[in-house]
């Protein structure tokens, strides 16, 4: 039996903070070859030049792709933030959603006084009542985010870059000769890219709330990579 939307809408939420992750993974090493002194004083220079600038350029361009796939993929078989934005476009599913979010069926309906039940029963119901009006707001929050990163420079520059420079070796002609696609001509700084990942991070975790009822520590993530970088950089014993 082929899945409902609800369930694909689910497993799609599930992979996208997957595949989230895995970005994280891959700039927690590119982040010390960019702002860190030390780490760039120890790696950039002498022998170890080339492939200090290979490795950060490599980085950088795989990031700026995962950035990209992950916010603006329209392949039905590649979750992204765009197509889980139409999903919560569909009533069905926002509404299912919201109640999944907000009912907990934890109130007795046996057991107890006729009375106490009835009290245990409307506590839950206003509780279950705040929880959809958080959903709401949570939903909300998302399409505010999900807008403003929309339409934001750096994420026009990365959907630049994925078409003519990743996706294929894109050449132009200037009048005079054919010159390859010149990415500083789109503005795009260092910086931008740690700012992109970290508004996607808020979308992915609001999306995890409201298509999947949980969370996800992104504190832990935090330490974890951070540990995992300054390990690998480190100057060798």
């Amino acid at each position: 039996m082929p899945p409902t939307r609800l369930q694909k809408l689910q497993a799609y939420a599930e992979h996208l903070l997957d595949v989230f992750i895995g970005l994280r993974e891959k700039y927690a090493l590119l982040d010390p070859l960019i702002f860190d002194r030390d780490t760039i004083r120890l790696w950039s220079t002498g022998l170890r030049g080339r492939g200090f600038l290979t490795l950060k350029n490599s980085l950088f361009m795989s990031c700026l792709m995962d950035v990209s796939k992950i916010a603006i993929d329209k392949d039905d078989r590649t979750p992204s933030v765009l197509q889980l934005m139409d999903f919560l476009d569909e009533d069905g599913i926002r509404d299912a959603l919201r109640e999944q979010f907000s009912v907990r069926h934890l109130a007795p309906t046996a057991g107890e006084p006729e009375e106490v039940i009835a009290l245990l029963q409307a506590a839950e119901r206003r509780e279950d009542d705040e929880r959809r009006k958080q959903f709401d707001a949570l939903v909300t929050e998302l399409r505010d985010r999900w807008q403003r990163l929309r339409e934001s420079k750096v994420l026009a520059s990365c959907r630049t870059i994925r078409d003519k420079l990743l996706a294929h070796s894109e050449l132009h002609h200037d009048g005079e000769r054919y010159k390859p696609f010149d990415v500083p001509s789109l503005g795009l700084k260092w910086g931008d890219l740690k700012v992109a990942i970290s508004e996607l991070e808020q979308i992915v975790n609001l999306i995890t709330l409201v298509c999947r009822s949980s969370s996800f520590a992104f504190d832990m993530l935090d330490e974890q990579l951070a540990w995992a970088s300054g390990a690998f950089w480190a100057p060798s014993s």
